[in-house]
């Protein structure tokens, strides 16, 4: 199996409104929304890919065009998606000319790992349409006949706009997209007894408070996958309170791949230790970021 990672726009916006007090300018905190499940359908001529989450919703992704590999991708992959949205609300000043602009920066992915990223940045001037204190909410219009209603927390924010203020919202949106495992074969692999080589795939260097992956490659002695193998993972003691993996324990698939997502909540190095039967390996990720420092080595 090729292991692809995609970074998407999403093809919607999730506005992330919590209008806590309002500002001439407010940046509101990130808005991440994490959610798995399994490509539903996929439309390679406009880039659309439909994933339908554990819970039995339907979400659509627009792919764009730095995304490597989108052909890789097919219906029945196990996914996991990490929405984040950065969101800036601005009160505009009378007079001055409406938005609605989109900027898209792309990058496409390097090495051996296929992988791309895209970031969509769009700018649109809202007006008040209305203001329900009462139900303590508050409704905005845009273009193309577009309307949103928020619940605001503040009573105070009634006191601070009317009906007819307009405002900037800009919104920083990014989608990251691991294909964990991909559908079934018609034919899978034979399978065959025995561990004689565990290979592991980690980055080097790491965000603190960011989720990695990381892949254990279980073979035979034929160089054959083996499937249903446990593969421990884990971390030097003064680490271990300070990492976490989803899961700790994964099991391999047909492909002999196990596949566990890791989320580090301090700088240094970290040594990442995988074993399966009487094999082990080791991995070194140097997390870098803001918060306080690990001790390393």
């Amino acid at each position: 199996m090729k292991r692809v990672i995609l970074m998407l726009s999403a093809s919607g916006f999730v506005l992330a409104l919590a209008m806590a007090s309002w500002a001439q300018v407010k940046v509101l905190p990130t808005h991440t929304v994490t959610m798995a499940g399994t490509v539903e359908t996929i439309d390679h001529t406009k880039r659309v890919v439909t994933i339908k989450t554990t819970t039995g919703e339907f979400v659509t992704l627009d792919v764009p065009e730095g995304a490597k590999r989108f052909n890789e991708v097919k219906v029945g992959d196990k996914v996991k998606a990490t929405y984040n949205n950065n969101v800036t609300v601005r009160l505009k000043p009378p007079g001055e000319p409406a938005v609605d602009t989109t900027k898209v920066a792309k990058t496409g992915g390097e090495g051996e790992r296929p992988g791309g990223m895209a970031t969509m940045e769009r700018t649109m001037t809202a007006t008040i349409a209305a203001i329900d204190k009462t139900a303590s909410s508050i409704t905005f219009v845009g273009p193309n006949e577009w309307k949103y209603s928020r619940h605001v927390v503040d009573p105070q924010v009634f006191d601070q706009v009317k009906v007819g203020d307009r405002v900037d919202i800009t919104w920083l949106t990014d989608v990251t997209v691991a294909v964990l495992s991909e559908a079934p074969s018609a034919a899978p692999p034979a399978m065959a007894g025995g561990v004689s080589r565990l290979v592991l795939e980690a980055p080097t260097t790491s965000t603190q408070n960011k989720e990695f992956m990381i892949v254990a490659e279980v073979r035979d002695s034929g160089g054959q996958p083996v499937n249903g193998v446990p593969v421990e993972f884990s971390v030097e003691p003064e680490w271990q309170k300070n990492v976490s993996f989803t899961p700790q324990r994964p099991v391999t698939e047909d492909n002999g791949d196990a596949v566990t997502l890791v989320v580090p909540n301090m700088t240094g190095i970290v040594h990442i230790t995988a074993r399966a039967g009487d094999k082990e390996m080791t991995t070194r990720v140097t997390v870098t970021g803001a918060g306080s420092t690990g001790p390393g080595r």
